[in-house]
Parts: C-alpha cells; structure tokens; sequence
C-alpha cells in the first residue's frame, strides 16, 4: 500500500539524518538557557524544517500514483498539442513584438 510506504520511507529518512535527536539537542539548550535562542539554534531549526520538508516531498514523489498511471496520448492528442504549442509560441512572440513597440514609442 502506498501510505505504508510513504511511512516507511519517512521514518527511515528521519532516523538516517537523525532529526528528532537534532531536535532534541536544542529543546535542551533551550531548557538550559532560560528559552534564549540563538542565531546559530535559530539557523539550526531552520535547517531541520527544509531537510523534513524535503524528505516529505520525496516521500511524495516516490509514491506518487501519477507515475504509475502514466498513459501515452494519442497521435492524434499529440498533433494537437504540438499544435498548440506552436501557436503558443507565436502568439508569445507577437506579444513581446507588441510590447517592444510601445516600449520604443515611450522611450
């Protein structure tokens, strides 16, 4: 089941990289130090934050359905999408021709 391994994935990635004894270090600094936190412990708790962020979004993406439920499209979806493409395109250049010419005529 996928959340069984998402769970799984994420507990193993929080004890690889030690965060709840990382987080523990400074609850205890912080008891010893009258709740003062420094810069360094500030910049720390940060750190701990994106490293967690990142291992829930990899979690994420590993078990992600999207990936397993991938179905080609069509030659006839594709054409349309290239199609649509290609217009995109022009009609991007023609926009910033436009914006280009009123930049001149301001300046």
């Amino acid at each position: 089941m996928l959340v069984d391994k998402y769970i799984k994935y994420v507990t193993e990635q929080i004890q690889i990289h030690k965060l709840q004894q990382r987080l523990q270090d400074i609850e205890e600094n912080l008891k010893l130090n009258k709740m003062n936190l420094s810069d360094a412990k500030v910049t720390n708790l940060n750190d701990i934050d994106k490293q967690f962020t990142e291992i829930l979004q990899s979690g994420e993406q590993l078990c992600s359905r999207k990936t397993l439920q991938h179905q080609p499209w069509s030659p006839q979806l594709q054409q349309i999408g290239r199609t649509f493409s290609y217009w995109k395109q022009i009609l991007n250049m023609a926009n910033k021709k436009n914006q280009l010419g009123t930049i001149r005529t301001i300046t």
